[in-house]
């Protein structure tokens, strides 16, 4: 109800402010008479409403109700009196489908790399990102340029990842040269990700040590750090942190801190994670501490566990096993037969007999069963061996192993259903062809109490089988063969059979063409098999709609080795593609891994299915540039339709940005002008702060994108010192003459870089000589903690402290005492201008 009156109110409400084109999203409004339409019909139906009303009132109510003119009715009455007018409603919908189609033709599945060669590497953050903590040690020895000021500094993250480093050599460096940037409320907290007591130790240092921000999350990140050292210098030095004060839970994969934490807690009151104990896949600390009565995991967190161990199949939750090895995540939901699974699982044998020895642990009850598991294993296991089976064996009695002890388990057994599903699939996608090991899992799905025949269907024949596993289950299971597929998922397939498997399906009846037939566009680019059942068929042929919809696909992966031979077989024989408008999925189209040379998107592109921009972003996305270079060649295209200030153009500027980062200027140029929008292309100047070449060739090819004040805007709030002196020298009379140089004095100050301020005042320091800095920079700068400006403004006398009323703002923490100081303290003030001040500016 509150979403549709917020959303009422956006349409009746008419506004004439401007506002930044990069922010906001304008919906042009109708035309005045549909306004007066809307005012009319609520008008009525307030009468209305209220003559209804007074039927029902007594009479001195309705002679109250007749005098008064100006009767004002809650948003709720309105609101209901809306959704009973179907013109209004009507009304109010067809805006929310127009807002649906701003959302849907834009590029949301763009996830473009940032590309930087040495000299456009100044983002600290970035640079830890991508492993380049070498180059970033290089710089600050050479005292290059380097970006870690304004905004980087109040987000958590770079630190946390700096931290993460463990490095102290270069955390070292960058508090000497940033302190300011460690001076924030958490940062000892994230200090203690680094499982390093000196860290802590030099982050604590440039803190007030009456008054240290630092709460039980610093331990918490200590023991998920394994550092026993750093757990016990906090847990006896800070309250915040004391174990058996607190009495938080450990989050820990090291044994001695598990033991430390157990002896702190009092009896009963302390909770290991279970789960951190599993994923560390210590044998030690799983036999000395998984069963203890304070270790918790659930019955679904360990069945997740065991999914993600030794059965292929994704996970529920995100967490990380030590030493699983990376190549096994490619079996993780993958539904197809994967055509190098051998290789696969020939790599990851030390995994597999490592995991082999820790699962008797995890079910420390049936210990006692340990030998008489091993021996039905082993009568499974009959007809395979290590030496004919090299890499299925020890997986595939990982497997059973575990499936054995689970059917034991009484807990477990709750979810016996998930169980068997999985571990049908993980036999299967090993390419098992056993009669004896299926006979065995088949026998076990039937004593699944109230299993229908359409569910036992689909746990044992999916989208991983393949032809011999079929025959095999239907020698084992002849009542298979009276099984049809018709109540499944309501009567429509979602499983995407082997052709081989699909034929044999439909010709002993289990599935038959009208139940195949039916909503098959949906699945049609990533089911090879049944389209070239279709299309060797007439009846089937008939039956079919001759249009499928591209953008109703589910792309993925796995449909990348499929859509561009399905679409051609589909449209040489006369079955063509919808329109296209939405950039979903699409992306997958323009891979350059394609054997079809993306004949899907080039069909779309060339015959007006679909916009060429949407080609050309997912050419640049997947760096297909022989698809970029083809479609900028095709004349006839669709030109995407732009929309008044339409707020999602800002996402063609992600590839623009990408090319820039590459310098590849021909196809920057040649995407700017297929995009043909005088509001990117103002844009495009902003997104060249640090390339100084590349920004020089745009500007003289494109003089009129260029806006100086919102150039010189970007450059303060990237911080970027280089490109602001090169702006300097290359715009004097700007800024001279037209630059509101105290407003970019202040926006600097408010972004924390003191860099650019200094070269501000060095410059023109007599332009802004007789004026002070505005309030709001400055409120902005004591909440997010730049000392060190605010030490520079007070030195220059233009610091203008906020009066008292101002005092009601909130805060952070520490910002809040530091306007505190710099209002009612001053001899605080002066101490800590004198310390960061003396220290910083010079």
């Amino acid at each position: 109800m509150n979403s549709l009156k917020e959303f009422f109110s956006f349409l009746t409400t008419t506004s004439n402010n401007k506002k930044e084109e990069e922010e906001t999203i304008i919906i042009k409004k109708d035309n005045d008479f549909h306004q007066l339409l809307l005012q009319d019909i609520i008008q009525k139906s307030i009468t209305h409403h209220n003559s209804d009303n007074s039927k029902t009132t007594n009479n001195n109510n309705n002679n109250s109700n007749s005098n008064n003119n100006n009767i004002t009715f809650t948003n709720d009455i309105l609101i209901r009196l809306i959704i009973h007018n179907r013109v209004i409603f009507l009304k109010i919908f067809s805006n929310v489908y127009m807002l649906s189609r701003y959302y849907t033709r834009c590029i949301k599945d763009a996830n473009l790399p940032i590309i930087n060669n040495y000299h456009q590497m100044t983002d600290v953050s970035w640079m830890i990102d991508n492993g380049y903590v070498g180059v970033l040690h290089s710089k600050l020895d050479r005292n290059e340029f380097l970006q870690m000021e304004g905004e980087i500094g109040l987000d958590t993250a770079p630190l946390e990842k700096l931290f993460r480093t463990k490095d102290y050599g270069l955390i070292e460096k960058l508090v000497k040269k940033y302190r300011m940037h460690f001076y924030t409320e958490n940062s000892i907290d994230l200090a203690c990700c680094s499982g390093r007591l000196d860290v802590v130790q030099l982050i604590i240092s440039i803190h007030d040590p009456q008054n240290l921000p630092i709460t039980k999350n610093a331990i918490l990140n200590a023991m998920k750090a394994g550092s026993l050292e750093l757990v016990q210098f906090l847990d006896t030095t800070f309250d915040s942190c004391n174990i058996a004060i607190t009495m938080i839970g450990s989050i820990s994969k090291n044994s001695d801190v598990i033991s430390y934490y157990l002896g702190k807690i009092s009896i009963g009151g302390g909770r290991v994670d279970g789960l951190m104990i599993l994923s560390s896949m210590d044998i030690n600390l799983i036999k000395n501490h998984f069963h203890s009565t304070t270790t918790f995991i659930n019955a679904t967190t360990m069945l997740d566990f065991i999914k993600k161990a030794t059965l292929f199949s994704p996970s529920s939750y995100h967490f990380e096993l030590n030493g699983f090895p990376k190549n096994l995540k490619q079996l993780e939901g993958n539904e197809r037969l994967m055509d190098n699974i051998d290789n696969i699982l020939l790599e990851s044998q030390e995994y597999f007999k490592k995991f082999n020895q820790l699962i008797p642990l995890l079910f420390k009850q049936q210990q006692q069963n340990d030998e008489k598991i091993n021996i039905n294993i082993s009568k499974l296991m009959n007809n395979i061996n290590q030496n004919n089976n090299p890499t299925i064996y020890q997986p595939l009695f990982n497997i059973l192993l575990v499936y054995e002890y689970i059917n034991l388990d009484s807990i477990l057994q709750k979810h016996i259903d998930t169980i068997h599903r999985i571990v049908f699939r993980a036999i299967t996608i090993l390419g098992l062809v056993d009669k004896t090991i299926f006979s065995f899992i088949i026998d076990r799905l039937k004593e699944v109490n109230n299993l229908s025949m359409d569910e036992y269907f689909n746990q044992i024949i999916g989208n991983w089988t393949n032809i011999d596993q079929l025959n095999l289950i239907l020698e084992i299971d002849p009542s298979l063969y009276q099984f049809k597929f018709i109540n499944l998922n309501s009567t429509r397939i979602t499983i995407r059979f082997q052709e081989e498997v699909l034929e044999r399906l439909m010709e002993i009846g289990i599935i038959q063409e009208d139940v195949l037939l039916t909503d098959w566009r949906l699945r049609v680019v990533d089911d090879l098999a049944t389209v070239k059942y279709i299309l060797s068929r007439n009846t089937a042929k008939q039956n079919c709609s001759m249009v499928w919809d591209v953008s109703r696909f589910k792309f993925g992966p796995l449909s990348k080795k499929y859509h561009d031979e399905t679409a051609k077989l589909l449209i040489e024989a006369g079955f063509l593609p919808q329109y296209v408008d939405s950039m979903h999925g699409l992306v997958y189209l323009c891979t350059n891994h394609s054997t079809t040379s993306n004949f899907l998107i080039k069909y779309l592109v060339e015959s007006c299915l679909t916009y060429d921009v949407y080609a050309l972003m997912g050419a640049i996305q997947s760096q297909n540039w022989d698809l970029f270079d083809y479609i900028i060649k095709v004349e006839n295209v669709r030109e995407y339709p732009f929309f008044e200030s339409e707020y999602y153009s800002k996402e063609f500027l992600k590839p623009i940005k990408y090319l820039i980062a590459i310098n590849d200027f021909d196809r920057c140029i040649e995407f700017i002008k297929r995009l043909n929008n005088k509001s990117i292309l103002s844009l495009v100047p902003n997104l060249c702060v640090g390339n100084i070449q590349f920004f020089s060739q745009f500007v003289n090819q494109y003089p009129q994108s260029l806006n100086l004040q919102k150039m010189v805007e970007r450059t303060i709030y990237d911080c970027h010192v280089p490109f602001m002196l090169f702006l300097i020298d290359q715009y004097p009379t700007f800024f001279q003459q037209q630059a509101d140089l105290i407003d970019l004095f202040g926006k600097a100050c408010s972004v924390g870089s003191l860099s650019i301020m200094k070269i501000l005042f060095d410059h023109y320091g007599c332009l802004i000589d007789n004026s002070f800095v505005g309030l709001q920079y400055i409120l902005v700068a004591i909440n997010r903690g730049h000392v060190n400006c605010l030490a520079y403004l007070d030195s220059l006398k233009k610091f203008q402290p906020p009066l008292d009323s101002h005092k009601h703002i909130h805060y952070s923490r520490f910002g809040y005492q530091l306007m505190d100081i710099f209002l009612n303290r001053q001899a605080e003030k002066e101490k800590i201008l004198n310390n960061y001040g003396n220290e910083l500016l010079f």
